[in-house]
């Protein structure tokens, strides 16, 4: 499962940024539509497959509610169950270690106040 969490992977990347839901071309949709037919259905364990749905409705209503905290909360949640299938123990992993390999300024933005 490796090589196609890369794929999920970079294809998210590649699209973050300004994207609206509405802005998915036809070869995203394709590749969701492949990922979700064949890859997740034959390969995932059946944590990863309820991660994934859960990643797919949260960021979903987070675009539309415009809660962009909500949505990079879905995403370390997704993140921590491809990890998760792909044999990671991280029970040591604090919450937000995930995001500050891409967020640099996380804390500025995601921290509870004391």
């Amino acid at each position: 499962m490796s090589p196609v969490y890369d794929e999920l992977l970079k294809v998210i990347w590649s699209k973050v940024g300004g994207m609206q839901a509405d802005d998915v071309g036809p070869e995203v949709e394709a590749f969701f539509r492949d990922l979700k037919a064949r890859q997740l259905t034959l390969g995932a364990s059946s944590a990863m497959v309820q991660a994934f749905n859960q990643w797919t409705e949260t960021t979903q209503t987070a675009v539309e509610t415009g809660d962009n905290k909500a949505a990079v909360a879905a995403w370390e949640f997704l993140l921590r169950a491809i990890r998760s299938d792909l044999g990671h123990k991280d029970s040591d992993l604090p919450p937000g270690e995930l995001l500050r390999l891409f967020i640099t300024d996380y804390d500025e933005h995601f921290s509870t106040p004391a």
